[in-house]
């Protein structure tokens, strides 16, 4: 579907188009990208040139004609950029960096002594760091970052509204970040972010809404005690409803380990994790 606005949003969002087509579909002419996304052969091909020239893409030979010249195929680059993702848990940071194509080419874990703003930040920079050494990737040439917190998120300011197990309350993190790193950041509630990670793991995009429950067995301060915090995608775009709360529905219920080992304790857990979500829904 072609999108009309301003001419500079236009090509942006044109071109993000026509590679999340070839990154799903790919290998694709650009015969085939006129087709899917409705736009005119000049502006294809002025995007396909702009994605190539910006390593995003590469031309990997020519296909089967339909009646005509054989087409130039196109394919992403999967080295053509690199992104860099971290999750903020009660007690470490886990990192990884990926290439183009999602596929991980190194991953880390630090742990931290507390969870003060300041201090996740510096380490959050340290563990950066040491992933771009391991993956041999200029930390100045990556695509950007992205966090996943636990907590509601204000998705424009990249601020932590409000995070009770890290103890946070309105941090600004994606300034804090951002002037740390240099990279342009951006800041999710970590059920949120595995939703969209669940989704973008389906190549075909056979599924565009899921309703994500991330349940923690570990870490908990209590060993019979599991937490869990819901993400919500509609039509491949995450849900924040108003005021950027919609899933944030984090409640204590019984581990299902140590349900378990309870007779009828399984159907229990299922209950009580049923009702929660419907309330919370």
């Amino acid at each position: 579907m072609q999108i009309s606005g301003k001419p500079q949003l236009n090509r942006q969002i044109n071109a993000s188009l026509a590679l999340s087509l070839i990154q799903r579909a790919g290998p694709l002419s650009r015969a085939d990208l006129v087709k899917r996304t409705g736009l005119r052969a000049t502006s294809v091909s002025a995007i396909v040139e702009h994605l190539i020239e910006r390593g995003l893409i590469v031309e990997t030979g020519r296909g089967i004609s339909t009646g005509g010249r054989q087409p130039i195929m196109l394919e992403l680059n999967p080295v053509g950029r690199h992104a860099a993702g971290i999750e903020i848990a009660e007690d470490a940071l886990n990192g990884v960096i990926v290439d183009l194509s999602g596929r991980a080419i190194a991953t880390g874990r630090n742990g931290i002594s507390d969870t003060k703003a300041e201090t996740v930040v510096k380490k959050s920079r340290a563990l950066l760091d040491s992933l771009c050494k391991r993956a041999k990737v200029d930390l100045r040439k990556l695509a950007g970052l992205g966090v996943a917190v636990p907590g509601i998120i204000s998705w424009d300011e990249g601020s932590v509204l409000l995070s009770r197990p890290l103890g946070w309350q309105n941090v600004r993190l994606r300034d804090m970040l951002q002037q740390a790193t240099g990279l342009g950041v951006h800041v999710l509630n970590n059920a949120t972010a595995g939703a969209l990670a669940e989704l973008s793991a389906d190549r075909r995009q056979r599924v565009r809404s899921l309703l994500y429950i991330l349940v923690y067995l570990k870490h908990v301060r209590q060993k019979d005690i599991a937490s869990f915090g819901c993400g919500i995608v509609l039509d491949g775009r995450p849900y924040l409803g108003e005021g950027h709360m919609a899933g944030e529905i984090r409640a204590d219920i019984e581990n299902p380990l140590a349900a378990a080992a309870k007779p009828g304790g399984w159907k229990k857990f299922a209950e009580q994790l049923g009702g929660i979500i419907s309330h919370g829904m």
